[in-house]
């Protein structure tokens, strides 16, 4: 299946393939106010696209441009990348975010505020 030196890279390799780009949405969400479910999606659609270039790179289908080890870094940063990106082409509607993100944990924080 993969040309990996060990179990775990081969497992690094597997686990990224099926797994990248989750954080890089989680982290599009909790970083930024920006983009709904439509930059997601777009997020999705390229990851999807890069892990199947990596896919098919780790078949030897596709030369090499990469090392697969890194695929999950790479994935979560498409991820992010592309959501950042669709949101400013796509902007959302106006709705409330409030103490969903990180720049709303202050207001959470405080007990004053209802």
């Amino acid at each position: 299946l993969t040309d990996g030196k060990t179990l775990m890279d081969t497992s690094i390799t597997v686990t990224a393939m099926f797994g990248g780009g989750i954080a890089g949405a989680f982290l599009f969400g909790i970083f930024t106010r920006l983009g709904d479910h439509r930059a997601v999606l777009a997020g999705m659609a390229a990851t999807l696209a890069f892990t199947a270039y990596a896919a098919l790179m780790q078949f030897k289908v596709l030369p090499r441009t990469f090392d697969p080890y890194y695929t999950a870094i790479l994935a979560n940063a498409v991820m992010f990348a592309v959501c950042f990106l669709a949101s400013k082409c796509l902007p959302a509607k106006p709705r409330d975010l409030s103490r969903l993100t990180l720049w709303d944990r202050e207001k959470s924080l405080n007990h004053d505020t209802p």
